[in-house]
């Protein structure tokens, strides 16, 4: 998207995930940029475990998966770096 750090993904016609890089906003909150538990916290809810699955780790960064809420959390340092829906 011109302008616009994010990218949308489709398959056949139709969009399957967008991430975010720069802004991702829920709940009057941007994800990027926050530390990784407090967006746990928010988007799994309360009934729920908030344990996310490990998807991917390298050197630098870790991938989780939060099903809850559809959605890949990339972390950097414990901060919030992609967010994909």
């Amino acid at each position: 998207m011109p302008g616009q750090d994010i990218c949308i993904y489709s398959e056949d016609g139709k969009i399957v995930s967008v991430a975010c890089y720069e802004d991702c906003w829920y709940k009057e909150k941007n994800l990027i940029g926050l530390a990784f538990q407090d967006v746990v916290q928010l988007l799994a809810p309360t009934n729920l475990p908030n344990e996310p699955d490990v998807i991917e780790i390298d050197e630098e960064e870790v991938v989780y998966e939060i099903e809850s809420a559809d959605a890949q959390i990339w972390v950097r340092d414990g901060i919030v770096v992609t967010v994909i829906c």
